[in-house]
């Protein structure tokens, strides 16, 4: 996926981040996904994810486990569905995250590192009002695009449905990260998830 991504680019973000390699070890995590969790940062790391989580269905059932959904899509390359999870340590009106996977590219051979996002559950009366200023340079088809991106939609899978080529969404991609001044598909996925985008 290009270049390696700087883990400062996650550390300074509000919205909780982990990243795993594929067998599910723990390599980062950043302070807000520590507190999500009720964990030690620093004791988490080489630790497996879903002891590190411990998320749970919006009905309390334990998800994170061993033979996680979310890891077999990214491995059989299927996009990612976003999924409501609840932290360990909520209440029952917070502590509510979209979750969703992302490979961060092959940086060796058999351990590409998977981002794991948590993206604040927008509630009906709660919700983002509306793109904020850094996402209106964007016109409605890119925002279209980058939307997708955040889902884990692939290009190929952008184009079918927006019914456009494949290299016109890479177009499109290329004009989003011009306009967001960022250098990486998941650093402009990371501002458009933190700008509160009602989606």
């Amino acid at each position: 996926m290009g270049r390696e991504v700087p883990l400062e680019v996650f550390d300074e973000t509000a919205v909780p981040i982990l990243i795993s390699d594929e067998t599910g070890r723990v390599e980062f995590l950043n302070s807000s996904a520590a507190a999500a969790f009720g964990v030690d940062r620093a004791a988490c790391i080489g630790r497996c994810c879903w002891e590190v989580a411990r998320l749970r269905t919006l009905a309390g059932t334990p998800f994170c486990r061993e033979a996680c959904p979310l890891h077999a899509d990214r491995a059989e390359e299927r996009p990612p569905p976003r999924v409501s999870l609840r932290s360990p340590i909520a209440s029952a009106n917070d502590g509510t995250f979209e979750v969703a996977v992302f490979p961060l590219g092959a940086s060796r051979p058999g351990r590409r590192p998977i981002l794991h996002v948590l993206h604040p559950s927008h509630h009906a009366d709660g919700s983002a009002g509306g793109p904020a200023p850094v996402l209106r340079r964007l016109t409605p088809r890119e925002r279209q695009v980058l939307g997708r991106l955040s889902d884990g939609m692939t290009t190929d899978e952008i184009a079918a449905s927006l019914y456009v080529s494949p290299a016109t969404v890479r177009n499109h991609v290329r004009s989003i990260l011009s306009k967001l001044g960022v250098h990486h598909r998941i650093e402009a996925i990371l501002a458009w998830l933190l700008r509160g985008i009602d989606r």
